[in-house]
């Protein structure tokens, strides 16, 4: 998951984190006061949309899992039922 966010981060954003802390905060201390409150719903909206597609991919893993158990899902399947029957 993380690595997918790694591949597409780049430009501005790769951009922006390559500036020292001190003249990226020297540059946001210039913004005007409706800047910052955009700049501030911007962060706050990239957040939850990295939140909802680390939540889909957990479900997509969880669904694919379930549909396409594995040989030890399988097995354990068998050996519960071989078990229970006795």
């Amino acid at each position: 998951m993380n690595n997918n966010k790694n591949q597409k981060k780049g430009g501005s954003s790769s951009e922006l984190m390559a500036i020292s802390t001190f003249n990226r905060i020297a540059f946001l201390r210039k913004l005007s006061k409706s800047e910052e409150l955009q700049f501030i719903d911007d962060v706050n909206q990239a957040l939850e949309m990295n939140r909802e597609q680390d939540i889909s991919e957990v479900v997509a893993m969880i669904k694919d899992n379930v549909v396409a158990p594995t040989k030890t899902d399988s097995l354990t399947r068998h050996f519960k039922s071989s078990v229970l029957s006795r």
